[in-house]
């Protein structure tokens, strides 16, 4: 038997979010340092390091992508794209949205980072309100 997953905190979200945060925006931002930009430029010294975090983000993003997608599903998956168009739309029509390229591709991938977050976060949250697991042990 699995041991019982703790109590849901805030902070758990939290670190979840800027892990998840920090490493979109660490693959591809307009401010020309990212991951993509290095990988695309000239300079070939580094291919094969180049290549090994790739395959690396390869790997974290069909791990991340794959645990949020079996807990979100294609429901939870379309009402997080709901929400933050109606956010979106909020703060559009009281002038809060960043004027910039680089603000609003950063709001768009903090829109994802929650959403993914949300995503990992999911099982234990059902788990603590609803006394259920995600998935049953065999």
């Amino acid at each position: 038997m699995a041991a019982a997953a703790g109590r849901f905190k805030l902070s758990d979200f939290i670190i979840r979010w800027l892990f998840l945060f920090a490493m979109i925006t660490a693959t591809y931002n307009p401010t020309g340092y990212s991951y993509v930009d290095w990988l695309f430029a000239a300079d070939t010294t580094y291919l094969a390091v180049k290549l090994f975090i790739g395959m690396t983000l390869i790997i974290l993003y069909g791990f991340i992508l794959g645990m949020a997608g079996r807990a979100l599903k294609g429901m939870g998956v379309f009402l997080a794209i709901l929400f933050f168009a109606s956010l979106t739309w909020a703060l559009e029509s009281q002038d809060l949205l960043p004027g910039t390229r680089l603000g609003l591709m950063l709001l768009i991938q903090a829109f994802l980072a929650a959403t993914l977050a949300a995503g990992l976060s999911l099982a234990i949250l059902r788990q603590n309100v609803a006394g259920h697991t995600t998935y049953a042990e065999k």
